[in-house]
């Protein structure tokens, strides 16, 4: 019996946040990759939910200001697994 080979895509981003206020923080999106990379940004929240879409330039790095503690935001990309994190 043979099964099939899956393959999980890593994003080709690197993501670091910065506390700029009691409880606020910045997330830095950098994208690894040689070419332009389309993501698509999810950030769940207590209050709401809110989603942006957006093109990262090579070797660039995208800021999503003003996160709370205990958001989750999920970055996706076509083809990519998502890459998920919760702002602490």
């Amino acid at each position: 019996m043979t099964f099939p080979t899956i393959f999980a895509r890593y994003l080709p981003v690197t993501t670091w946040l910065d506390k700029v206020e009691e409880g606020r923080f910045t997330l830095h999106i950098g994208n690894l990759y040689l070419q332009p990379l389309r993501v698509a940004i999810t950030i769940a929240g207590p209050e709401a939910t809110r989603t942006q879409s957006c093109v990262v330039g090579a070797g660039a790095t995208l800021h999503i200001k003003n996160l709370a503690s205990g958001e989750r935001v999920s970055i996706a990309g076509p083809g990519n697994d998502p890459v998920i994190l919760t702002v602490e």
